[in-house]
């Protein structure tokens, strides 16, 4: 839009100076009113009029056009951009193949097969790790507060790769307005044997009792899984909170982080 618009200034400039410069072909003194402008001064206010309006719709066809090229040329690119990778790939797994070895592009992971006469086994060797934690974007939400408790949901997020055996315990702990924690509860965050796919997204429901009035709830998540074959162990132990008066959750500070945790350590075994 900013180069239509040095067009037409130009445009309108170089009519004006025209008009000024020619100006006794164009005005009759010896009139008034609308008749003060000649025939040719009429003529060419109406020629510049039109100009212009010709320019614009040009302006606006080349750059649709321009556009469009544009377009064909970033779908040709892309379009060479997947051949190529389906070639790299496709040779990749070629030279796997010589050795015995299978790429899975679905689960990014490598495997190789072991065959028998009766049953042939996966074995995975390679592969993401699973990464479980609470969700980086609003990970608790406050969705109802009565007067004895509040109800948050906590949004739990999954990436990478698949997660089994997932044990978790929430520790919740209050900071009231005189700045004093009290430990509220301790909760389970999932069943027995639970697990969750690649890069999915649960919510788990906590009911926290109001046993009084909260500025802070701070909810320790301690826990681990394992991979999908069971081989590897991850764990997490991470302080979450959430303020009451800006409605905000998230991480806490590493002086915040230490003070719960000995507080905790005064109240439970863990």
């Amino acid at each position: 839009m900013i180069e239509l618009a040095i067009i037409i200034f130009i445009c309108v400039l170089g009519f004006f100076i025209t008009f000024i410069t020619s100006i006794d072909n164009f005005i009759d003194k010896e009139k008034d009113g609308i008749n003060v402008i000649t025939k040719k001064g009429t003529t060419f206010l109406i020629v510049s009029f039109i100009s212009i309006i010709l320019y614009v719709f040009q302006f606006e066809k080349n750059e649709i056009t321009a556009k469009r090229e544009k377009e064909h040329t970033d779908s040709l690119y892309q379009k060479r951009v997947e051949e190529s990778n389906k070639k790299i790939i496709k040779s990749f797994a070629d030279g796997l193949a010589i050795y015995g070895l299978k790429y899975d592009s679905a689960l990014r992971k490598i495997e190789f097969l072991v065959r028998d006469s009766t049953r042939r086994t996966i074995i995975n060797i390679e592969g993401d790790e699973p990464f479980l934690s609470l969700c980086k974007e609003d990970p608790i939400v406050l969705k109802k507060s009565f007067p004895d408790h509040h109800e948050f949901d906590l949004n739990i997020c999954n990436s990478l790769a698949p997660s089994k055996n997932i044990q978790a315990t929430v520790y919740v702990v209050s900071l009231n307005y005189s700045e004093h924690f009290s430990f509220i509860k301790a909760f389970n965050l999932f069943q027995s044997n639970a697990q969750m796919d690649a890069n999915s997204h649960t919510v788990q429901q906590l009911i926290v009792p109001a046993i009084e009035k909260f500025k802070i709830c701070y909810f320790l998540v301690k826990g681990s899984w394992t991979n999908l074959t069971a081989k590897k162990k991850y764990n997490i132990d991470f302080i979450y909170h959430y303020n009451f008066d800006s409605n905000q959750s998230g991480g806490i500070t590493a002086l915040h982080d230490k003070q719960i945790r000995e507080f905790l350590k005064t109240k439970i075994n863990f």
